[in-house]
């Protein structure tokens, strides 16, 4: 151990088996394991400290829930995935990437051992990220540029489009149908808006399968972001403005400002 790691006097006076005894969540060790056992689905909820990361793991490990495979814990942060990998091979005397181990971007601490992971939730498909070279002085007419030549260019996929407001919305649906127009055999396109001034039954279409294959495009708020989940987006365009409430002064309340995100 560094001279820079602290030990508070309880680790120093008590086993690491007594440790893991002490905490709260050991007091309901076998009610959880039956809960677990008796549903496909549960949700443990817990304070900090009780014990939820560094033991549950371990209760599934020694009731056999690892023989058929590996049991994972996300962690929110790379040195929280590595610390608590760290802790936990050490309460169950394994040497740190064989029985537990820890995989996070860049390092991958496991063996063909692994019985037990902490790792970041990371991604589980690849995203190409593009952006403009360039400050954009008309948000609205280059991801209207933007649609129409990813619509243009073949390749199969809906597009979604944030935009900060409903005026943003709808100006941008307009251009993108003008322009198509515009143009000689386009492809077909369908435009769809969604915002929360929207009628519902407007509002479902971008749920819906667009006839015939065509492709849609969905111009929305941020709300799209994590509020909705809508199959098939391959293209997503985003200028990175929002509309936040922010405190006018001059008028004395809350106003809604269109600000960079």
């Amino acid at each position: 151990m560094s001279e820079s790691q602290a030990v508070s006097d309880f680790a120093l006076e008590k086993t690491l088996k007594e440790q893991r005894e002490y905490l709260p969540v050991f007091a309901v060790r076998q009610k959880m394991l039956n809960v677990i056992r008796d549903n496909s689905v549960v949700i443990i909820v817990g304070e900090t400290g009780s014990g939820k990361t560094t033991q549950l793991a371990q209760y599934l490990l020694e009731e056999g829930y690892g023989n058929a495979g590996m049991i994972g814990c996300t962690q929110p942060r790379r040195v929280a995935a590595m610390s608590v990998a760290k802790r936990v091979s050490e309460e169950m005397g394994v040497e740190l990437g064989q029985e537990c181990g820890y995989a996070i971007r860049f390092e991958d601490c496991t063996s063909e051992n692994t019985r037990l992971k902490y790792m970041t939730d990371g991604r589980t498909f690849p995203v190409e990220i593009f952006h403009a070279r360039t400050p954009m002085e008309d948000y609205v007419d280059t991801a209207v540029k933007q649609a129409v030549k990813v619509h243009l260019g073949g390749t199969e996929g809906d597009i979604l489009i944030f935009m900060p407001g409903q005026e943003d919305i709808e100006v941008t649906c307009a251009l993108i149908k003008s322009q198509l127009e515009e143009l000689d055999e386009a492809p077909p396109l369908a435009v769809l808006p969604i915002y929360s001034q929207l009628p519902s039954d407007l509002q479902a279409k971008i749920f819906q399968k667009a006839p015939g294959g065509i492709r849609k495009c969905i111009v929305a708020t941020n709300i799209a972001e994590t509020s909705l989940t809508v199959d098939g987006i391959l293209f997503v365009i985003d200028p990175g403005y929002c509309k936040l409430k922010v405190f006018n002064p001059r008028i004395g309340m809350d106003a809604l400002q269109v600000c960079f995100d």
